[in-house]
């Protein structure tokens, strides 16, 4: 997708949960790789990504993938507004390629005590 700057600071002061599989190069196969997950609230958007920054004040910077930013269907208070989710492939070389995955988020499970129907 081409980079569109009023679409990506629309982004900017919203929250942001950040998913990423870790696939080494050396990973064998069948193995379950890592995971990974941050927190944090988007300071910055640019044709080189987004930056957000956590609670603690740690930034962290999001490949510039629009697309790559599923919306939160009615996210609650203190919930995310977005989910961004890549596949990291060489994690650990210096030499990473990272991949979107399916950012969508699943369906919120029913509230407890909540009936099915």
């Amino acid at each position: 997708m081409t980079w569109d700057e009023k679409r990506a600071s629309a982004l900017v002061g919203k929250t942001v949960v950040l998913r990423l599989v870790l696939v080494a190069d050396d990973a064998e196969e069948g193995a379950v790789p890592p995971r990974m997950e941050q927190r944090g609230t988007i300071v910055s958007a640019d044709d080189g990504g987004f930056t957000a920054k956590t609670k603690e004040g740690a930034e962290f910077t999001i490949p510039p993938e629009l697309d790559a930013m599923a919306p939160v269907a009615n996210p609650g208070p203190g919930e995310a507004d977005f989910v961004s989710l890549w596949t990291v492939v060489g994690h650990g070389t210096g030499n990473e390629a990272w991949t979107p995955g399916d950012s969508t988020p699943p369906a919120r499970p029913p509230r407890r005590g909540a009936r099915a129907g």
